[in-house]
């Protein structure tokens, strides 16, 4: 799933990432779902243009979304 975003760092210099999460599964954990997954893609710093590559495991807890249709309502 592609991602884009801004980032910023402690010094206060700001960037662009892009990338893509990849799933890999689910697990519970202290009776939570969370979702695991890739995140892997660049960090661009909009000041010098420099570059960065990234690719870091991640884990975020599944939360449920109330649904709606207007179809059907």
């Amino acid at each position: 799933m592609p991602i884009t975003g801004t980032v910023s760092n402690a010094a206060g210099s700001v960037g662009t990432f892009a990338g893509t999460v990849t799933m890999t599964g689910f697990s519970v954990v202290n009776g939570v779902l969370m979702a695991l997954g890739t995140l892997t893609g660049t960090i661009t710093n909009t000041a010098t243009g420099a570059a960065t590559t990234v690719a870091s495991n991640f884990s975020a807890p599944v939360t449920a979304q109330q649904a709606s249709c207007q179809i059907l309502n």
